[in-house]
């Protein structure tokens, strides 16, 4: 191997080696898994606090205080996010709330979570560094398998996933905006999302008081 030969060689393994290392600096680190006992208990008691708001008709309460609406809408929408400003990203996050405040809000779901039980809660650590608290709903005869994806957050938890019967929210969520990617931004797809919401609650605010009808 000649000189020239030699010194292009040795000049691609260095650029090689360099651009492996870049790439593991930018790589984050594998959060540890959450195995304590004590740790893990503590997120069932966040999950069965969360539970209890949601029977006693304080889902929107819930939802507000106890989830990292942050984690969902990069785990959601990913890169597309950063083509947002932050009151734009303020105003999906509003969006997505008030979507899912309303579904939790509704009457039939409030009814049945007031005289159905939660029961059965246990947790265990994910790869992600999350807690993954399961536990059933059971009304009646019919039990429903819950979980609660939860981000340790200073002393207490958040919610950055919530899995129904084997449907998680934040894979849902994803899914519809893959489809629609190359046509919509994240703000547009908040925004379509909602918009049945909205036209239902600027008609119930149209619609006069039962007591101004008199």
């Amino acid at each position: 191997m000649n000189r020239a030969t030699l010194a292009i060689t040795t000049l691609a393994l260095i650029a090689a080696l360099a651009g492996g290392l870049a790439l593991a600096a930018d790589k984050p680190p594998a959060p540890n898994k959450i195995e304590d006992s004590r740790t893990l208990r503590s997120a069932v008691r966040f999950a069965m606090t969360y539970t209890n708001a949601l029977q006693a008709g304080k889902g929107s309460q819930a939802v507000a205080e106890g989830w990292d609406f942050d984690s969902i809408l990069a785990d959601v929408f990913g890169k597309a996010l950063k083509k947002h400003s932050a009151a734009e990203v303020t105003e999906i996050k509003r969006r997505l709330h008030a979507l899912i405040a309303h579904a939790l809000d509704n009457k039939d779901l409030s009814a049945a979570l007031s005289v159905g039980q939660f029961a059965d809660y246990a947790a265990k650590g994910d790869d992600d560094g999350h807690a993954v608290v399961t536990f059933q709903f059971a009304l009646g005869e019919t039990k429903v398998p819950n979980k609660l994806v939860l981000a340790p957050r200073g002393d207490s938890w958040r919610v950055v996933d919530t899995d129904v019967n084997g449907t998680s929210l934040v894979h849902d969520l994803r899914a519809g905006y893959v489809k629609v990617a190359e046509a919509f931004t994240p703000l547009q797809f908040a925004r379509l999302a909602t918009a049945e919401l909205e036209k239902q609650q600027q008609h119930q605010q149209k619609q006069p008081d039962r007591k101004d009808r008199r």
